[in-house]
């Protein structure tokens, strides 16, 4: 099994927490949650880039809902 250190200083650089916005908004570009963490999106990722190196970040609870496409599942979603 191969062998990675010193993940979590790559993990909080900004230049990683902007790749992962682009790929998280993919497809998603119209909604309302992407639209209003875009208006403010250097200040929401320095944000989380500074909770994310004092080690204070703590994710929303999921949210779940079923859905009956046909069959009948439950689905949960983390906040954007």
């Amino acid at each position: 099994m191969k062998k990675y250190g010193d993940l979590w200083n790559k993990v909080y650089k900004y230049n990683n927490l902007y790749s992962a916005y682009i790929k998280a908004r993919r497809g998603k570009t119209g909604k309302k949650y992407v639209i209003e963490f875009e208006k403010n999106l250097k200040e929401n990722l320095i944000q989380l880039q500074n909770e994310l190196i004092q080690q204070s970040y703590s994710p929303k609870a999921l949210v779940t809902f079923i859905i009956k496409d046909p069959k009948t599942r439950t689905i949960s979603k983390s906040d954007f």
